[in-house]
C-alpha cells in the first residue's frame, strides 16, 4: 500500500515539471514577439530621409556634409550674409536600415552667434525646406559662428555641426575736405561741428571717435576736437595776415562697418568784420542806495557776418565800459570804468576790446540816479504849564548804506508854555553823510501843555460853642410802691422797704449840696453890708 502511493506521487511530480517547462517556453515566445513589434514601431516616420536603423535605443552620430566649409572674402555691403556659399543647402548623412548611408535634408535649426568680440545673439530659428538666406543671418562686419541642429526626434545627432566665418569692414570712407574760415585776431576762437559738416552714412555700425592727428600753425595757436561729438575748436594767433592758411587733419576711428578714415580741414583767414553792439538798454528808476549801480539791463553782444557763413555770428566776450557824467552836487564824474554810486546824470559807453574778432562803433546809453528821500521827524512831547521844559527828541528814516547823521537837528518850541494849550516843536538844520544824495524833509512835532493843578481851599474858622449849664437836678420821685400779692414769702417786703429808704437819703444829700452857696453868700465877709 505504501509503495503504490509513493509511485503515484512520483508520477504526479513528473507531470507538473513537464507543464512548467511548456509554460516557460510559451512566455519566452510571447516576449520575443512583443519586442519584435516594438522594434518595428520605432522606425523613422519623417519626410525626405529613408528609414533608419537606430540599433536599439542609442543614436548614431552623423556629419554635416553640406555646407562643408564657410564662405570667405565676405565684406560688409549692408545686406545679410549667411556665412556659407550661396546655393548650398544644409544636408546630413547618417547610417540607415541595412547599414546604408542615407541623406537628410530638412528640417534644420540654424543659430548665429557673434564670436571674438562681436556682439550678436539672435534666437535659434527653423530653416524649413531649402531656404537659402536665414532671416537671422548677420549684416554688420564681425566674426560669427553658425550652428546647425536637427529636431530631438531625429534618429541621429549632428557632429560636427558648425562653421565660423567673418564679414570684413568696408573700405575707408572718402571724405571731401572741409573749409573752416577764421578771423586774423589774437585769441579769436571758433567751433566747427564736424559731425554735421561731414554728413556721414547712417550705417557706420558704431563710432566714430574723432582725433586731431596733425595741424599746421601759420595762423593757429591751437586745434582740438571733442572725441565723441566731433566739435572742432580752432584758436587764432593774430597778425599772421590774410594770405595765411592752415591745414588740420582729423581721424575717424572705431567705426564698426568701415575702415578708419580721415578728413582734411582747410583753414583760411579774413579781416575783422564790422559788428553792431546791442542787447542792452539804459536802466530806469535808479535811486541812490549808497552802492555803485549797474546802469543797464540785458547782456551786451556784437553781431557780425562772416562771408563763409549763411547766418550771422555773435561776439559774447568781454566789453570795455566807460562811465562819465555829473553828480548831484555838480562834481564831474569820470571817465572811468567804475559804475557811479552818487545821485546824478551819467552816460555809459560799450566798446569791443582790441582782442575781439570784430570792430564796432561804441554804443552809448544815458541814465540817471535820483536822490533818496530822507525824513527827520520831531517826536511829540508833553509838560505841565510853568514846569521845566521836557527833553525833546527826533527820529530819522531813509539813510542809505553806511551814511550817518553828522550834525543833530535843532529842536525849538514855538508857543507859550506857561499856560495850558499846545505848542509846535520845530525841527531843522540836520546834516548827514553824502547830503547831496538826499532829498531832506522835516516834520514838526507837538508839545502838549497841561494846566497846573489848583491848590485845595483852607477851611473857614467857626465860633466855638459855649457849654450849656447843666440842668437843675430835681430829686427823683420815690419809686412807686407796688403791692405784690401775698405769696407767703416775708423776705421781699423787707427789701422793698430798704430800697425806699436809700432813695430818700440820696435825695436829701443832693438838696443839701445845692443849698451851700446860698448860705455862703449869706454868711460871707462881715464887712459886706
Amino acid at each position: 500500500m505504501n509503495l503504490s502511493n509513493d509511485t503515484f506521487d512520483f508520477a504526479i511530480r513528473k507531470r507538473v515539471k513537464t507543464i512548467r517547462r511548456v509554460a516557460t517556453r510559451s512566455l519566452i515566445l510571447v516576449l520575443v514577439c512583443i519586442l519584435a513589434v516594438a522594434n518595428i514601431a520605432a522606425g523613422p516616420l519623417w519626410g525626405d530621409s529613408a528609414s533608419a536603423d537606430v540599433s536599439g535605443f542609442s543614436k548614431e552620430s552623423s556629419e554635416l556634409i553640406l555646407p562643408d566649409k564657410a564662405a570667405t572674402g565676405l565684406v560688409y555691403n549692408g545686406t545679410r550674409q549667411q556665412g556659407y556659399p550661396n546655393g548650398v543647402y544644409p544636408t546630413a548623412k547618417y547610417t540607415g536600415n541595412g547599414g546604408n548611408l542615407e541623406e537628410y535634408h530638412s528640417p534644420f535649426y540654424v543659430k548665429y552667434t557673434g564670436i571674438n568680440g562681436t556682439h550678436y545673439n539672435p534666437p535659434k530659428t527653423l530653416s524649413a525646406g531649402y531656404q537659402e538666406i536665414n532671416d537671422n543671418a548677420p549684416t554688420n562686419a564681425g566674426s560669427y559662428q553658425v550652428v546647425f541642429t536637427v529636431p530631438d526626434d531625429a534618429p541621429f545627432i549632428l557632429l560636427p555641426n558648425s562653421l565660423e566665418f567673418s564679414i570684413a569692414k568696408a573700405p575707408a570712407l572718402t571724405l571731401s575736405p572741409l573749409s573752416a574760415p577764421m578771423i586774423d585776431a589774437a585769441g579769436y576762437q571758433r567751433e566747427f561741428d564736424l559731425a554735421s559738416m561731414l554728413n556721414l552714412p547712417s550705417d557706420l555700425g558704431g563710432g566714430p571717435a574723432y582725433s586731431v592727428t596733425t595741424h599746421t600753425a601759420n595762423g593757429l595757436t591751437a586745434a582740438s576736437i571733442d572725441p565723441k561729438t566731433g566739435t572742432l575748436t580752432l584758436t587764432s594767433k593774430g597778425g599772421a595776415g590774410l594770405s595765411t592758411s592752415d591745414t588740420v587733419t582729423v581721424a575717424l576711428t572705431n567705426m564698426g562697418n568701415y575702415e578708419d578714415s580721415t578728413v582734411q580741414v582747410n583753414v583760411g583767414y579774413t579781416a575783422k568784420p564790422d559788428a553792431m553792439i546791442g542787447g542792452v538798454q539804459a536802466a530806469t528808476g535808479l535811486v541812490y542806495d549808497g552802492e555803485p549801480q549797474q546802469s543797464y539791463i540785458g547782456t551786451p553782444q556784437a553781431t557780425y557776418q562772416v562771408p563763409a557763413n549763411t547766418s550771422p555770428d555773435t561776439y559774447n566776450g568781454l566789453f570795455d565800459l566807460t562811465y562819465s557824467g555829473t553828480t548831484a552836487d555838480g562834481t564831474a564824474y569820470g571817465p572811468t570804468d567804475q559804475a557811479p554810486a552818487a545821485a546824478g546824470a551819467y552816460r555809459v559807453e560799450f566798446a569791443v576790446p582790441d582782442s575781439a574778432p570784430v570792430v564796432a562803433t561804441p554804443l552809448a546809453l544815458d541814465f540817471s540816479i535820483s536822490k533818496a528821500p530822507l525824513a527827520f521827524r520831531a517826536e511829540n512831547a508833553s509838560m505841565i504849564a510853568g514846569n521845566a521844559m521836557p527833553k525833546l527828541g527826533y527820529n530819522v528814516s531813509g539813510l542809505q548804506g553806511s551814511d550817518r547823521v553828522t550834525r543833530e537837528p535843532l529842536l525849538t518850541v514855538v508857543g507859550d508854555t506857561a499856560s495850558a494849550g499846545s505848542c509846535t516843536i520845530a525841527i531843522s538844520g540836520a546834516v548827514v553823510d553824502n547830503q547831496s544824495n538826499y532829498e531832506v524833509s522835516y516834520a514838526n512835532g507837538t508839545l502838549t501843555v497841561s494846566a497846573a493843578p489848583q491848590p485845595e481851599p483852607k477851611p473857614e474858622s467857626q465860633p466855638q460853642p459855649q457849654p450849656k449849664p447843666a440842668p437843675e437836678q430835681k430829686p427823683e420821685p420815690a419809686p412807686e410802691t407796688k403791692t405784690l400779692a401775698s405769696t407767703g414769702d416775708t423776705t421781699l417786703p423787707g427789701l422793698l422797704a430798704l430800697s425806699t429808704g436809700l432813695a430818700a437819703l440820696i435825695a436829701g444829700a443832693s438838696f443839701a449840696l445845692s443849698e451851700r452857696p446860698s448860705r455862703q453868700r449869706l454868711h460871707g465877709d462881715p464887712k459886706q453890708k
